[in-house]
């Protein structure tokens, strides 16, 4: 796998993040800490992925659960609805 690090502010907290990415022929798993000061949460976002079908699933627990919580799940819905126009259009690119 690979892994990732950065910063970001939400809301006008600022907060770092790390993790992992993991794949296989069907299954990519991110991997994901949270952390604010002291206080850190845990996370994973996994896609399934089946013939014409992608199954998301985001697991979040720790700090700031429920507002992390909103916004993942924020996330991944805005992720779902522009997913097939993203592959429709990289379709198009490699048709090209």
């Amino acid at each position: 796998g690979s892994s990732f690090y950065g910063n970001a502010k939400y809301m006008w907290i600022y907060h770092e993040f790390n993790g992992n990415v993991y794949s296989s022929l069907d299954k990519i798993s991110y991997v994901f800490t949270i952390r604010h000061g002291k206080d850190s949460g845990i996370g994973k976002i996994i896609l399934l992925l089946e013939p014409n079908k992608v199954t998301l699933s985001v697991e979040y627990e720790g700090w700031m659960e429920r507002l992390a919580s909103l916004v993942l799940k924020s996330w991944t819905n805005e992720f779902i609805k522009n997913f097939e126009e993203d592959v429709r259009i990289e379709r198009i690119k490699r048709k090209i």
